[in-house]
C-alpha cells in the first residue's frame, strides 16, 4: 500500500509540474504573438 501512495504523489507532482510548464509555455508565446503585433502595426 505504502508504494501505490508513493506512485500517487509522483504521479500528481509530475502532472503538476507538466501542466505549470505547459502554461508558462503559452503565456509566453503569447507574450511573443503581442510583441510580434506591436512591432508590425
Amino acid at each position: 500500500m505504502k508504494e501505490n501512495k508513493k506512485m500517487k504523489k509522483v504521479a500528481i507532482a509530475t502532472v503538476t509540474t507538466l501542466v505549470s510548464l505547459s502554461s508558462t509555455v503559452m503565456v509566453n508565446a503569447l507574450d511573443a504573438d503581442n510583441d510580434i503585433a506591436q512591432q508590425s502595426i
